[in-house]
């Protein structure tokens, strides 16, 4: 999404406050995400980042993710899109997995240190930036 496009629907946003913007969000979800603050997966989420077409695209596309960015609503289905999208690593997806109580990986606790914890970071950082037009 462009500044002219940000602009239009009735945001005063340039591309270098976005991406602010996009790295406080991918920091502090992972922040909260570590806290066990982020439910797996269910009726709490949210239903355009959890609905996929047939063609297997998000009906909803950037608009959403861009309104989880301003609210700061952080929802498991936005992490495990750009897990899967971004090709994170195994260890970051396992983490995730854990930290989000998905089932069958309570009794596997993963590594969780700082690598981990930035490859998720950059994971998201970078879907977020693409969902929003931006180079990543």
């Amino acid at each position: 999404m462009n500044e002219q496009q940000l602009r239009e629907e009735g945001r005063s946003m340039n591309e270098q406050q976005l991406r602010a913007k996009i790295d406080r969000f991918a920091a502090e979800y992972v922040r909260q995400l570590f806290a066990g603050k982020i439910d797996a997966p269910g009726p709490s989420d949210c239903w355009g980042c959890y609905l996929v077409a047939d063609t297997g695209e998000h009906p909803l596309g950037s608009d959403c993710v861009l309104g989880h960015i301003e609210e700061k609503y952080y929802v498991p289905s936005l992490l495990l899109r750009a897990l899967k999208a971004e090709g994170a690593s195994q260890a970051a997806k396992h983490a995730a997995a854990y930290h989000l109580r998905l089932a069958g990986l309570q009794a596997t606790r993963p590594v969780s240190n700082g690598a981990v914890r930035k490859d998720i970071i950059l994971a998201l950082r970078k879907f977020c930036l693409k969902e929003c037009g931006l180079k990543a």
